[in-house]
């Protein structure tokens, strides 16, 4: 379906959000662009561009301060899941899994 698409549908910006902390967004924008690029053709167009918005996102993520509560933990879910296990020694993708499940859940 998606090689029916053009290339230039996936090249609108990445969208600014009103609210006071853009990173949950961002990360919400990388996480539908690294999906669409796993369904889209290696080597085409769409894969190009879906991978640039991608890391355009990314760079966004880490570069970023965070402003909320909201904010630090779409950081973190972002290490988590642009990271192997091979990135993390043992029991740190753990630790940081349930931090964010313990901050999601409403522990300030």
């Amino acid at each position: 379906m998606l090689a029916a698409t053009p290339a230039v549908a996936f090249q609108a910006p990445i969208t600014e959000t009103p609210d006071p902390d853009p990173i949950p967004d961002w990360l919400n924008q990388w996480k539908a662009a690294r999906a669409q690029w796993d369904e889209a053709p290696e080597g085409s167009a769409d894969d190009k561009a879906l991978w640039t918005k991608a890391e355009d996102l990314a760079q966004r993520i880490q570069e970023a301060t965070p402003r909320t509560h909201d904010g630090a933990v779409a950081q973190l879910e972002w290490v988590i899941a642009d990271s192997t296990e091979a990135d993390f020694q043992y029991g740190h993708r753990e630790v940081l899994e349930t931090a964010v499940a313990s901050l999601r859940g409403g522990l300030v």
